[in-house]
């Protein structure tokens, strides 16, 4: 559609020429804006709601709307016509208040032995907001019944082609789940549209990337500005822990066997679900330069539960931890152009200490897996073999290793 095809208005008040559209930033998705846009019909009457380009540049959204506007008008045109039916807010205002402080579902989730993080449920409350809702809006799904199976793999589909992560994309169809499981109990629907749904597999992503590990050595001598971020990216590459476990590393979490460090993993989620996996339960050694680093940070902050908190003292949320990598891009001369090139995020972490420990040979594929918290081959229940000559000389190798590499 030609700019010159849209229609523009007077404002009866004003005297000024108006568009027919207005754009502006609403919300960030990983650090970038996203943009939205505000229409007038072609009676110069503004739209009630505000339309998400799904564009982080303003030429880029401005030209969305200009070959969409027709569209976008008819659609919401046709909205219209059921907006005074009742039950078509039913989803929307159901998702909408899901997940605010003691909302009734919250209340109905504890019933059920449910409890999360606050954080954790802002982050869904975000999710909702950003991406559920807008779907839903764009693709006219307002009644609990709206929502069946086919949906729910279209769902997928869309979040796919707009690369939304599988985690999002996991997230909100628990989100959805919680709110029909919930339905189901209290009798209001009788088809639970998640039975027997399964995630849709997208294709695989390409190799997880890594900072060259010459740049990274001596990086760690002295403590940042941003103590925060410096601990985190630490105890990444010298623990290979999960975005998940720092976050919610407690000060409870180290222990002392036969003169070393460890930390003792059990919380890979949040206090009530537990560990990712039965093997993600598992205690790796800690170098003497980290555990000071971070008892230091403890110490001097008064930390006595999590050790990693905001302002608010709320752990952290997944996405702030990912976006810390720009931090070590800056530290090493690099941009986040060529962390994006060469697919390096918060997770490269995990990748480089395998890969440091496999290439040095001194340690076996057994003890590597154990440490990353993966299926291990050969050792059942490893951990319990730490206090054997084996499982100590593997710890001690593995610090040597990565000591060399990095302090």
């Amino acid at each position: 559609m030609n700019i010159s095809a849209i229609p523009s208005f007077y404002d009866a008040n004003t005297g000024k020429q108006v568009n027919a559209y207005s754009i502006f930033v609403r919300g960030k998705n990983k650090g970038k804006n996203i943009y939205y846009a505000r229409l007038r019909n072609k009676n110069g009457e503004k739209l009630s709601v505000h339309i998400s380009t799904q564009k982080t540049s303003y030429d880029e959204a401005e030209k969305w709307v200009i070959n969409n506007y027709e569209k976008l008008i008819k659609d919401y045109e046709k909205s219209l016509i059921n907006r005074n039916d009742k039950s078509v807010k039913e989803l929307h205002s159901s998702l909408l208040e899901y997940f605010k402080h003691n909302s009734k579902w919250l209340l109905l989730d504890k019933q059920f032995g449910i409890k999360r993080l606050d954080r954790t449920n802002r982050e869904y409350e975000s999710l909702v907001k950003r991406h559920l809702i807008t779907y839903l809006n764009e693709n006219h799904l307002y009644k609990y019944s709206d929502i069946t199976a086919k949906s729910l793999y279209e769902f997928q589909i869309d979040c796919i082609s707009k690369k939304i992560s599988n985690k999002s994309i996991s997230d909100m169809l628990f989100i959805l789940k919680l709110l029909y499981n919930r339905l189901m109990a209290q009798g209001t629907i009788e088809i639970n549209p998640f039975a027997g749904i399964k995630q849709v597999k997208r294709e695989k992503s390409k190799i997880k990337g890594m900072f060259d590990i010459n740049s990274i050595k001596g990086i760690f001598n002295d403590i940042w500005e941003n103590e925060i971020e410096y601990l985190f990216h630490l105890i990444a590459y010298m623990t290979g822990m999960r975005n998940s476990e720092i976050r919610l590393l407690k000060t409870s979490d180290f222990e002392n066997m036969n003169g070393m460090w460890f930390i003792n993993i059990t919380n890979a989620r949040d206090d009530n679900t537990g560990v990712k996996t039965e093997n993600a339960i598992r205690k790796i050694a800690l170098h003497d330069f980290v555990y000071q680093r971070v008892q230091d940070y403890i110490v001097k902050y008064n930390r006595t539960g999590y050790i990693f908190t905001d302002n608010n003292n709320q752990v952290f949320s997944a996405s702030e931890v990912s976006n810390m990598i720009e931090s070590v891009a800056k530290k090493i001369g690099v941009d986040m152009n060529y962390c994006k090139t060469n697919n390096i995020t918060f997770h490269s972490w995990r990748h480089m200490f395998s890969t440091v420990l496999y290439k040095s040979g001194m340690i076996s594929s057994d003890w590597i897996e154990y440490f990353m918290g993966h299926k291990q081959k050969g050792i059942k229940a490893i951990y319990t073999h730490l206090n054997t000559v084996d499982g100590k000389d593997a710890c001690q190798k593995m610090l040597q290793v990565l000591e060399q590499k990095i302090l």
